[in-house]
């Protein structure tokens, strides 16, 4: 059963007669397919801006869970790089630390080696 335009249901659709006697669809029923083609349009378009919402929501929540990453990712490189700025500056501090002392040995042993010098210098002297 096909609806009027008043929405009531009607059993027969209304037909014209050509010259020719042959019954033909009226007007109304071509427009009552149109309306019903233009629906089902009309539902396949909200159907595909329904799905390109969702695929755009998709999106935006992927782009806010990679950005979160990222913030996090730059913490944790900042992280080390201030850890590796303060190994860095322990690891030179205990370098110059180790490089004072052998200089320290080194003067201490020129020091004892002059005064051998020195006594072999005596020693020989005296002979």
């Amino acid at each position: 059963m096909l609806k009027n335009r008043e929405g009531a249901e009607q059993a027969n659709p209304p037909v014209i007669m050509e010259a020719g006697g042959e019954i033909q669809e009226g007007g109304w029923l071509v427009i009552q397919q149109m309306k019903l083609e233009i629906e089902e349009k009309t539902k396949q378009l909200e159907d595909q801006k329904k799905n390109g919402e969702q695929a755009g929501s998709d999106f935006s929540e992927e782009i806010q869970v990679l950005k979160s990453e990222n913030k996090d990712l730059k913490g944790e490189i900042s992280l080390m790089k201030k850890k590796s700025k303060e190994e860095s500056k322990e690891m030179l501090e205990r370098r110059s630390a180790e490089r004072t002392g052998l200089v320290s040995t080194i003067a201490l042993l020129r020091k004892e080696a002059e005064e051998s010098v020195n006594e072999l210098k005596l020693l020989k002297d005296e002979n």
